[in-house]
């Protein structure tokens, strides 16, 4: 789940719930995921790395290493990887 936030709610769709970032459509939405958790289950396993903490590492690393090596950065799209 995420709020409609920047790119998030880019990067979670088809994943997962998007909702707005107020309490109370928060809060229905973490109903609407309790309740529909087995729905969500196949979702998770197929995304699980594409999520994963050791594809976030090793994006913030490369992109470091860009940085540094004075590399020009590109912005990119959720649906590039």
């Amino acid at each position: 789940m995420a709020t409609a936030v920047g790119d998030s709610a880019a990067i979670v769709a088809g994943h997962g719930i998007v909702t707005a970032p107020d309490p109370e459509a928060i809060a229905a939405a973490w109903t609407e995921a309790v309740a529909g958790r087995d729905g969500y289950a196949p979702a998770l396993a197929a995304s699980r790395e594409r999520f994963s903490r050791t594809r976030m590492i090793a994006s913030y690393a490369a992109l470091i290493d860009r940085v540094y090596a004075g590399a020009a950065l590109s912005v990119t799209s959720s649906e590039d990887g």
